[in-house]
């Protein structure tokens, strides 16, 4: 995952919530080209029996009514006071449009977070 997407999940987490607000989708716009996503955090140790699609398909409905033309990015995270998770993202990939909507883009293809480590 990029950095600056870490960074821009980080500095949103208020808005994304926990509890009930964790649950809802919520627009966030994501680097790098500020393409906006929807994001909504489970908090889960790991995601045995957190099934994302249907996480998707109910909360937001314009997805479920079109699933094959989503894109779903999920992403660890540490909340902080013990509790860890994962940041699940969407967004309706546009065929015609290689570069808007594809999960892709949040991608480190550099692995620039390798080459940091000691």
């Amino acid at each position: 995952m990029r950095a600056d997407v870490k960074q821009r999940l980080a500095e949103a987490a208020g808005k994304i919530g926990s509890g009930i607000i964790a649950s809802q989708w919520r627009p966030l716009p994501m680097p790098p080209a500020d393409h906006r996503y929807l994001v909504r955090r489970t908090e889960s140790p790991d995601l045995a029996g957190v099934d994302r699609f249907r996480l998707l398909a109910e909360g937001v409905p314009a997805a479920a009514a079109d699933m094959g033309e989503q894109t779903l990015v999920v992403i660890g995270a540490d909340f902080g006071g013990g509790k860890e998770g994962f940041y699940i993202l969407n967004d309706h990939a546009v065929p015609a449009a290689p570069r808007r909507g594809w999960g892709e883009e949040l991608l480190d293809h550099d692995c620039a977070v390798l080459r940091q480590a000691p």
